[in-house]
């Protein structure tokens, strides 16, 4: 029968460095984060110290200070609304996408060309925007549509 891991044990699984962080040895997960097994549940390892005390209110996050996925410090360790984990993403510029200077069709993120939605916090392209609003007009009405249009274009450039 395998042993199950006690408190004593998640103690021995990481190492302290210089620069504060409690840096996780064991078993991680693709992005970093380390994996601890108690009492037959899988925890991420930066939340199990909080979480058996009983100090992450349901629906909230662990944020890291340090931006070190792999650290299990508590001093390091915040507790947050996944809004606030977006937001601290954002401003220390963790996101890929905020990397990205030009949209796909090469328009430039600027001030005055971004909007950000509101449910994500992404950045959309106010020319495209504007561009997919014109082709959804031109395509829901048809053929007829773009004619008509046409016509008194031409009837409003002298009948050319």
């Amino acid at each position: 029968m395998a042993r199950k891991n006690t408190v004593e044990d998640f103690h021995k699984k990481y190492t302290k460095k210089r620069n504060g962080c409690w840096e996780w040895q064991a078993a991680k997960n693709r992005k970093g984060y380390g994996q601890f097994s108690y009492l037959g549940k899988l925890y991420i390892a930066h939340r199990f110290l909080l979480q058996i005390e009983g100090k992450i209110p349901d629906g909230y996050c662990v944020l890291h200070s340090c931006d070190n996925p792999s650290c299990v410090n508590p001093k390091h360790l915040s507790i947050g609304t996944n809004q606030d984990n977006v937001d601290d993403k954002m401003a220390k510029r963790r996101d890929k996408k905020n990397t990205v200077t030009h949209c796909k069709h090469g328009h430039e993120f600027t001030e005055e060309n971004t909007r950000i939605r509101k449910s994500d916090n992404s950045r959309q392209c106010k020319t495209c925007e504007q561009q997919r609003c014109k082709d959804y007009y031109w395509n829901r009405g048809g053929k007829a549509k773009r004619q008509a249009y046409d016509k008194q274009r031409r009837s409003l450039e002298g009948g050319k």
